[in-house]
């Protein structure tokens, strides 16, 4: 099973660097970088970090397809490739819809949207007759999906899917319309501490954010009312943190999060091995400190 890493660009370039080379240190195949208009741009970010590690694979965890055009993140993602000497992957996502109103642009139609990108960067790697200045290498393509539709397009058209789930269900769900042939990686809320109850606390705005942008049958198949959901999304938007983490169940941490001591979060990896993940990507929070986090997901995986 791989290793992933989700770091989120929200803090100097050095700092996230420390992150990434302990990770590749302690045995971590891949790093997903995320993609935020308020945070350090996703394709520099990721460039810093090639020029700055070995091994490690580098991942667009995921460019935005709404924020992006095409033919500018083809462009991206080879030049990152020919940086890093072949380390490159591409994740893509229609991304959450919270933001996206935040930037004024609506989410329409997401899934022909990823297929009509899929399509338009597929098309473009193959023909030979576009006048093209870079390398035309090609790029492992997954695609960040939860629902039905999304995870037929990865069935389709990707090589990889990274699923937002961190309970056996989704993921089991997930590898049920993928089928056998792709990687199904469950980008997880992860949060790994000595202190269970703060482990599972520092994971509280993510999963509100997750449960404000998940499909409603997601939220069915973890009981989660859609009003819930829907007042969650509202409360973020307008920036009412502390109200929000008081909404977030421990329930709801434990059907979005993989959070707790050592022992707990053993076991609910195994549970999403056995479910059909063949990667874990450990995703923010990662823990209350991160470099003690990365240690003891070491010491278990």
């Amino acid at each position: 099973m791989l290793l992933g890493i989700e770091i989120m660009p929200n803090v100097e370039l050095p700092k996230l660097l420390k992150i990434a080379k302990k990770a590749e240190t302690n045995g971590f195949d891949i790093i997903w970088v995320t993609d935020h208009y308020n945070n350090r741009e996703l394709f520099t970010t990721l460039t810093y970090l090639a020029c700055n590690t070995e091994k490690v694979l580098l991942g667009a965890g995921v460019a935005n397809i709404y924020t992006r055009a095409p033919l500018i993140t083809l462009s991206a993602i080879e030049t990152l490739n020919e940086i890093s000497g072949g380390r490159a992957v591409l994740g893509l996502g229609p991304g959450d819809k919270v933001t996206l109103e935040k930037m004024g642009i609506r989410r329409e139609k997401p899934v022909r949207k990823m297929r009509e990108t899929i399509k338009v960067i597929r098309d473009t790697l193959k023909d030979k007759r576009l006048p093209i200045n870079y390398q035309r290498k090609d790029i492992k393509i997954y695609i960040g999906a939860q629902g039905i539709k999304m995870l037929g397009v990865a069935r389709e058209l990707a090589d990889g899917v990274l699923v937002n789930g961190s309970h056996e269900r989704d993921i089991m769900f997930a590898r049920e319309i993928v089928g056998k042939n792709i990687d199904v990686a469950a980008y997880t809320v992860f949060s790994i501490d000595e202190d269970s109850c703060k482990a599972k606390d520092h994971t509280r705005i993510i999963v509100a954010y997750v449960v404000a942008g998940a499909p409603r049958a997601v939220l069915e198949r973890h009981g989660v009312d859609i009003e819930v959901s829907r007042e969650i999304g509202e409360m973020l938007t307008e920036g009412r943190y502390k109200e929000v983490k008081a909404l977030i169940t421990d329930e709801m941490v434990e059907s979005f999060a993989v959070a707790g001591d050592k022992g707990e979060v053993k076991k609910k990896i195994r549970r999403l091995e056995k479910a059909g993940a063949t990667q874990i990507v450990v995703g923010s929070p990662i823990g209350v400190n991160k470099e003690r986090a990365i240690d003891l997901i070491s010491e278990i995986v």
